[in-house]
């Protein structure tokens, strides 16, 4: 709802963002330009302290030393691998980086450099550390004082992602910080060093208990293996158990005699059949393999020749034949003999083969059986095999570690190099000129900014049109500016404005109350605005000056103006009338003096004043009497315009009584200085009173300053309309 008579949304202009939501930059730089001073002055602070601080800090001296975390680990034992591969994990250059930062590290350095002498580390040492150093003699822990004021004056840090830690010392003293950084970086190393020999001298301990115990668990196990093995019979030679061996070599003997007993069966079959076939020559012999048979065979032979050749000489009856054949058969005789005895032979070699097959195959199956026995056996073999086997594999490989462990005593090489040792430097560290005063004037123009935001957003003053219309909802009618803004020199302290006002009206001053006095007038269009009341929310905004000029700006162009003195406590106005006033405003309410008894004319201008006079007083409701009223209608009756300096409308009530009776009302306020939230409250209670406000005037308007600063305004251009005004 709009509080005003007027309806100023319709005067409001654009948007004051025109940059679709983002400031207006120009605007923005008008600001700055505004707050320059303050700028200035916190910027420069703030600089001159960072210049102070750096000239006056002590030269500090930082010297590095560099420290490689070697990433191939040496096994110079290891005849397979001398240096093992990079590790993958590169947090433990990190973590290490901590170690050397570590207190243990710090405590190590203090107690070898004896920095707990030093003065600049020397300090009062705890409780727990006076009664560590009673306990522990010269082995003791360094006080933790020197420890804590030693490590704050190191790092170390890693270099990117290398394996490389810089270890780092400041101190006053240039060469106490490259020996005390260099210290840092050796004892890191023997650190780990000693760390190590501890390692091993405690896994030696422990390997060696844990020896004798392996061995013992596998002498048992093996004693229990070969317990197992003479309990069942598992004796072996060459990879196989008795019982195996046996079988081979009866299976062997086996298939000897049974080639035996088929070669000797052999021979006995083709004898027999030689002798059923009744050779009786060779081949019975040959079959039978005699010789004796051979030779029988061979006599007889030689006696049938004899025979057949006595029996073609002699014939078949011869003596001499006879006897041949006698002969013959004596040989059929022996070699039958023969014969039979062989064949005798025969059948015995032949059943002494088979006996003997037959023993040997006997033999095999009590082996199989002894066989099947053992391999029942076998498995719980092998179950303590394998066991026994473990626990010497496992006693071997603590044999192994335990002798490397042993060879490795006293050759221990730490994880880390030095790469390079910190050398005493030649310049200072700190303070960093350079960076201190980059770093100085970067916050100083911080804090300015930081200033000027602040001053920005505490300031609630109304300086622009544009802030005007954007925070009140209502046009500014006009700007006055102060004097000293727009005049000479050399009538600045001899004119008073409103002397200046009639002495110089071709002026920006005199101008300012020309257009304030046009839009006033045209600011309810084609109605007459010819009652005006001028106020303002506070106290010291111009408003009674602003009044006198304006009445006196009128008077000049020649209208009947008659300015009224409304102002009962102050009586400002009245005051800037020469003489002593007897009687005045209240008198002429009361009936007690005319109209023509009252006014008082300004020479200078010719525009009458109504005062009042000075120690009559009456009720503030005056203003509310309907001699008021009458006053009023018979001032507008004499005069072309009317105007009524009021009190402050958040001092006391009278404005809003006499707002109401003007046809229009100024509303003052002093540029820069009237809060914005005091400016609402005045006008939420002229809007309350019913009082028409067509606008807003600005006072006390340096108009240089607002031509610097002032963007949005109209008084950002007066550099450029400066010429048209003569003062």
């Amino acid at each position: 709802m709009n509080l005003f008579r007027s309806n100023p949304q319709d005067l409001q202009g654009s948007d004051p963002r025109p940059y679709g939501g983002v400031p207006d930059p120009r605007d923005l730089m008008a600001r700055f330009r505004r707050r320059l001073p303050l700028f200035g002055l916190v910027a420069g602070t703030v600089f001159l302290a960072a210049v102070l601080v750096t000239l006056r800090a002590t030269p500090q001296y930082t010297a590095t030393a560099s420290v490689l975390i070697d990433p191939r680990k040496q096994a110079v034992l290891k005849l397979d691998q001398v240096i093992s591969q990079l590790p993958t994990d590169s947090s433990v250059v990190d973590t290490e980086a901590r170690i050397i930062n570590s207190r243990a590290v710090g405590e190590r350095v203090v107690r070898r450099l004896r920095l707990d002498q030093d003065p600049d580390f020397a300090s009062k040492p705890s409780g727990k550390a006076i009664q560590a150093s009673l306990a522990g003699g010269a082995g003791a822990a360094a006080p933790e004082g020197a420890v804590d004021a030693v490590l704050s004056q190191m790092w170390a840090s890693r270099v990117g992602l290398t394996y490389v830690i810089d270890v780092g010392f400041t101190s006053t003293d240039p060469k106490k910080a490259a020996r005390i950084a260099n210290a840092f970086a050796e004892e890191y190393i023997n650190q780990q060093l000693a760390a190590k020999a501890g390692a091993n001298d405690k896994a030696s301990g422990w390997l060696k208990a844990k020896l004798d115990e392996m061995r013992r668990q596998a002498e048992a196990a093996d004693a229990e293996v070969q317990t197992y093995k003479i309990n069942h019979g598992l004796l072996s030679a060459e990879g196989a158990t008795m019982a195996e061996q046996e079988i081979s070599v009866l299976n062997q003997q086996i298939a000897e005699a049974q080639a035996d007993q088929a070669e000797k069966e052999g021979r006995l079959a083709a004898a027999r059949a030689q002798v059923r076939r009744g050779g009786g020559g060779a081949d019975t012999a040959a079959a039978l393999g005699s010789d004796v048979i051979r030779q029988l065979r061979g006599q007889r032979a030689e006696v049938s020749r004899h025979k057949a050749e006595l029996e073609s000489r002699y014939g078949p009856r011869h003596p001499d034949v006879q006897k041949v054949n006698q002969e013959l058969a004596d040989y059929d005789v022996q070699i039958d003999a023969e014969i039979k005895r062989v064949l005798s032979n025969l059948e015995a070699e032949v059943q002494v083969a088979r006996q003997r097959t037959s023993s040997l195959v006997g033999s095999r199956g009590t082996s199989r059986g002894n066989l099947a026995n053992n391999n029942r056996a076998q498995v719980g073999l092998m179950e303590l095999e394998r066991k026994a086997m473990a626990t010497r594999a496992i006693y071997e490989a603590f044999l192994n570690r335990s002798k490397e462990t042993a060879a490795q005593a006293g050759i221990q090489q730490a994880d880390a190099r030095v790469v390079s040792y910190a050398q005493t430097p030649s310049r200072p560290s700190a303070p960093n000129t350079r960076l201190n005063l980059a770093l100085g004037l970067a916050f100083a123009l911080a804090a300015g900014m930081a200033s000027v935001v602040t001053a920005e957003a505490l300031d609630s003053g109304l300086r622009t049109g544009k802030e005007v219309r954007n925070r009140l909802g209502l046009p500014m009618l006009g700007a006055v500016p102060v004097l000293g803004s727009v005049a000479a020199a050399a009538d600045r302290g001899s004119l008073k404005p409103e002397d200046y006002l009639l002495k110089r009206p071709r002026s920006a001053f005199a101008e300012s109350f020309r257009s304030l006095k046009t839009s006033l007038l045209s600011s309810r269009g084609e109605d007459l605005v010819q009652v005006v009341a001028v106020t303002s929310a506070l106290p010291e905004e111009g408003k009674t000056l602003t009044t006198f000029c304006l009445g006196r700006l009128a008077a000049a162009a020649g209208q009947k103006v008659v300015v009224v003195d409304c102002d009962l406590r102050h009586r400002s106005l009245t005051q800037k009338l020469e003489g002593g006033v007897r009687k005045g405003l209240f008198e002429l309410l009361a009936g007690k003096a005319s109209l023509d008894e009252v006014l008082r004319l300004d020479k200078a201008s010719g525009a009458q004043v109504l005062p009042i006079a000075e120690g009559s007083w009456s009720d503030p409701e005056i203003f509310r009497s309907p001699a008021m009223q009458k006053l009023l209608a018979e001032l507008r009756h004499r005069f072309d315009l009317v105007l009524l300096d009021t009190p402050p409308i958040l001092a006391v009530s009278d404005t809003r009584v006499l707002a109401t009776r003007a046809d229009a009302v100024l509303y003052l306020l002093r540029w820069a200085k009237t809060p914005e939230m005091a400016a609402k409250n005045a006008l939420e209670q002229l809007a309350a009173s019913g009082a028409f406000v067509p606008g807003v005037a600005l006072t006390q308007v340096d108009l240089r300053e607002q031509a610097r600063t002032g963007y949005g305004d109209a008084a950002y251009y007066y550099g450029s309309v400066q010429k048209y005004y003569a003062d």
